[in-house]
């Protein structure tokens, strides 16, 4: 599986369980944001 899909995995999950993991959202999405530039 590519690094992109892996992330995009990643990201979904992160979206379902977001309720949990609120607090980290913002960093998610910078990690996320790094991992497509």
């Amino acid at each position: 599986m590519s690094r992109k899909g892996i992330c995009s995995n990643a990201f979904k999950t992160a979206r379902f369980r977001g309720s949990e993991l609120l607090p980290h959202q913002a960093t998610l999405n910078n990690l996320l944001r790094g991992f497509e530039t």
